[in-house]
Protein backbone atom coordinates (compact mmCIF):
# COMPACT_ATOMS: atom_id res chain seq x y z
CA UNK A 1 0.00 0.00 0.00
CA UNK A 2 1.43 3.40 -1.03
CA UNK A 3 0.85 6.78 0.80
CA UNK A 4 -1.11 8.77 -0.84
CA UNK A 5 -0.07 12.11 0.91
CA UNK A 6 3.44 12.74 2.90
CA UNK A 7 5.66 15.03 4.21
CA UNK A 8 9.03 14.79 5.81
CA UNK A 9 11.00 16.64 7.85
CA UNK A 10 14.30 17.74 8.13
CA UNK A 11 14.87 17.27 11.64
CA UNK A 12 19.20 17.58 11.40
CA UNK A 13 18.78 21.10 12.82
CA UNK A 14 17.07 20.32 15.43
CA UNK A 15 18.94 17.46 16.33
CA UNK A 16 21.80 19.67 16.55
CA UNK A 17 20.22 22.00 19.01
CA UNK A 18 19.63 18.86 21.28
CA UNK A 19 23.12 18.07 21.25
CA UNK A 20 24.14 21.76 21.94
CA UNK A 21 21.86 21.58 24.63
CA UNK A 22 22.98 18.60 26.09
CA UNK A 23 26.92 19.28 26.15
CA UNK A 24 25.57 22.91 27.83
CA UNK A 25 23.93 20.53 30.75
CA UNK A 26 26.38 20.56 33.90
CA UNK A 27 24.73 17.31 36.19
CA UNK A 28 27.11 18.11 38.91
CA UNK A 29 26.16 22.32 39.63
CA UNK A 30 22.47 21.28 39.31
CA UNK A 31 23.10 19.06 42.35
CA UNK A 32 25.06 21.30 43.60
CA UNK A 33 22.16 24.09 43.35
CA UNK A 34 19.73 21.04 44.73
CA UNK A 35 22.01 20.52 47.84
CA UNK A 36 22.19 24.29 48.40
CA UNK A 37 18.06 24.34 48.29
CA UNK A 38 17.50 21.55 50.32
CA UNK A 39 19.92 23.20 53.27
CA UNK A 40 17.71 26.30 52.69
CA UNK A 41 14.57 24.63 53.15
CA UNK A 42 16.01 22.68 56.33
CA UNK A 43 16.87 26.21 57.68
CA UNK A 44 13.48 27.35 56.97
CA UNK A 45 12.05 24.57 58.69
CA UNK A 46 13.87 25.41 61.96
CA UNK A 47 13.06 29.01 62.07
CA UNK A 48 8.81 27.95 61.48
CA UNK A 49 9.92 25.34 64.26
CA UNK A 50 8.93 22.36 61.96
CA UNK A 51 5.89 23.75 60.32
CA UNK A 52 7.49 23.14 56.37
CA UNK A 53 6.51 19.95 57.28
CA UNK A 54 3.15 20.25 57.28
CA UNK A 55 3.25 19.72 61.21
CA UNK A 56 4.81 22.15 63.97
CA UNK A 57 7.09 20.77 66.49
CA UNK A 58 6.11 19.57 69.96
CA UNK A 59 6.46 22.49 72.18
CA UNK A 60 9.02 22.19 74.80
CA UNK A 61 8.22 21.01 77.96
CA UNK A 62 7.77 24.14 80.95
CA UNK A 63 10.75 22.33 82.55
CA UNK A 64 13.23 22.72 79.94
CA UNK A 65 11.64 26.22 78.86
CA UNK A 66 12.80 27.18 82.42
CA UNK A 67 15.86 25.24 82.58
CA UNK A 68 16.94 27.59 79.34
CA UNK A 69 15.94 30.64 81.04
CA UNK A 70 17.93 30.26 84.27
CA UNK A 71 21.00 29.59 81.89
CA UNK A 72 19.87 33.04 79.64
CA UNK A 73 18.97 31.28 76.67
CA UNK A 74 15.30 31.50 74.91
CA UNK A 75 12.30 28.97 74.05
CA UNK A 76 13.13 28.69 70.41
CA UNK A 77 12.69 24.67 69.60
CA UNK A 78 15.59 22.77 68.95
CA UNK A 79 17.71 26.30 68.41
CA UNK A 80 19.12 26.67 72.46
CA UNK A 81 22.40 27.27 71.21
CA UNK A 82 21.65 26.59 67.59
CA UNK A 83 24.42 23.58 67.13
CA UNK A 84 22.04 21.43 65.56
CA UNK A 85 20.89 24.15 63.16
CA UNK A 86 24.00 25.53 62.03
CA UNK A 87 25.32 21.80 61.64
CA UNK A 88 23.19 21.94 57.87
CA UNK A 89 25.94 24.45 56.40
CA UNK A 90 26.65 25.10 52.77
CA UNK A 91 30.09 24.78 53.44
CA UNK A 92 31.79 22.51 52.58
CA UNK A 93 29.38 21.65 49.54
CA UNK A 94 27.10 18.86 49.57
CA UNK A 95 28.60 15.65 48.64
CA UNK A 96 27.97 15.21 44.55
CA UNK A 97 28.73 11.94 43.51
CA UNK A 98 28.34 9.86 40.38
CA UNK A 99 26.23 6.55 41.32
CA UNK A 100 24.78 3.64 39.11
CA UNK A 101 21.21 5.52 38.49
CA UNK A 102 23.02 8.72 37.98
CA UNK A 103 23.66 11.70 40.09
CA UNK A 104 22.75 12.55 43.06
CA UNK A 105 23.14 14.47 46.34
CA UNK A 106 23.50 13.95 50.02
CA UNK A 107 22.92 16.66 52.19
CA UNK A 108 22.42 15.87 56.02
CA UNK A 109 24.25 16.69 59.34
CA UNK A 110 27.16 14.74 61.73
CA UNK A 111 24.94 16.24 64.84
CA UNK A 112 24.66 12.83 66.58
CA UNK A 113 21.26 13.70 68.33
CA UNK A 114 19.79 14.53 65.34
CA UNK A 115 18.66 11.26 64.57
CA UNK A 116 16.70 11.14 67.84
CA UNK A 117 14.59 14.00 66.91
CA UNK A 118 14.09 12.74 62.49
CA UNK A 119 13.26 9.55 63.72
CA UNK A 120 9.95 7.69 63.48
CA UNK A 121 11.41 4.68 66.45
CA UNK A 122 8.86 4.69 69.82
CA UNK A 123 9.75 6.75 72.17
CA UNK A 124 8.98 7.72 75.89
CA UNK A 125 10.54 11.47 76.06
CA UNK A 126 12.26 13.04 73.51
CA UNK A 127 9.37 13.90 71.15
CA UNK A 128 9.81 13.42 66.85
CA UNK A 129 11.09 17.09 65.11
CA UNK A 130 11.71 15.96 61.89
CA UNK A 131 14.13 18.21 60.20
CA UNK A 132 14.36 17.23 56.50
CA UNK A 133 11.74 17.46 54.10
CA UNK A 134 10.05 14.39 53.25
CA UNK A 135 10.97 12.71 49.93
CA UNK A 136 7.99 13.79 47.92
CA UNK A 137 8.86 17.42 49.01
CA UNK A 138 13.07 16.62 48.30
CA UNK A 139 11.33 15.15 44.67
CA UNK A 140 9.12 18.23 44.13
CA UNK A 141 11.97 20.92 44.88
CA UNK A 142 14.64 18.83 42.54
CA UNK A 143 12.15 18.93 40.27
CA UNK A 144 11.26 22.61 39.81
CA UNK A 145 14.86 23.48 39.70
CA UNK A 146 15.44 21.36 36.96
CA UNK A 147 12.54 23.19 34.98
CA UNK A 148 14.67 26.42 35.91
CA UNK A 149 17.94 24.93 34.66
CA UNK A 150 17.12 23.53 31.37
CA UNK A 151 14.57 26.88 30.70
CA UNK A 152 17.98 28.75 31.32
CA UNK A 153 20.10 26.54 29.45
CA UNK A 154 17.34 26.69 26.75
CA UNK A 155 17.67 30.43 27.09
CA UNK A 156 21.42 30.74 26.74
CA UNK A 157 21.71 28.59 23.74
CA UNK A 158 19.36 29.98 22.06
CA UNK A 159 16.61 26.76 21.67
Amino acid sequence: MSIGLQITVDTSQAEQTLLRIGRSLDGSKFMLAVGLSLIDWITANFESEGRKTGQAWAPLSPRTIMRRRKRGGGAKILQDIGRLKMSFTKAPNPDVKINGRGVSVTVGTETQYAIYHESSEPRRRLPRRPMLPTEKQAQTLATTLLNAYVAKVLRQSGG
